[in-house]
């Protein structure tokens, strides 16, 4: 199991695609190459979390504990879970991305804001005098 920075800079893979432990549900999988690409996997799905360096490896299990998370209680689609991996620096970003996407698809409720009422007060007022 690669379970620092440091022991996963130093390890070279034997053969493309060999993955290696680093922690519940994170891997990383390496290349001859050298390239090194972290991936989470939940249910039996694998989910690429970007590259190493360019990604921590607690930036990588933090995105893990939370997207495992949000799945489980159904708070989001594998969809949603692969879109916003990708992308995250952060566990919390993570998870305003899976809000922010879920947010948005939410029916207007037709209660007007402070700002419209206000507003439609004022030209009444003008309008009056």
């Amino acid at each position: 199991m690669l379970n620092s920075e440091t022991s996963i800079r130093k390890w070279k893979p034997i053969k493309d695609h060999q993955r290696e432990r680093c922690g519940t549900n994170l891997y990383v999988r390496g290349f001859i190459s050298g390239r090194k690409q972290f991936q989470m996997r939940i249910n039996d799905v694998w989910i690429d979390l970007g590259n190493y360096p360019d990604r921590a490896l607690a930036e990588a299990r933090e995105i893990t504990l939370t997207a495992k998370r949000l799945f489980k209680s159904r708070l989001a689609s594998m969809e949603q879970i692969k879109r916003a991996a990708v992308i995250a620096k952060s566990g919390v970003e993570f998870e305003q991305r899976i809000n922010g996407a879920s947010a948005s698809i939410k029916e207007p409720s037709g209660i007007p804001t402070f700002d419209e009422l206000y507003r439609s007060w004022y030209q009444l007022q003008l309008k009056s005098g």
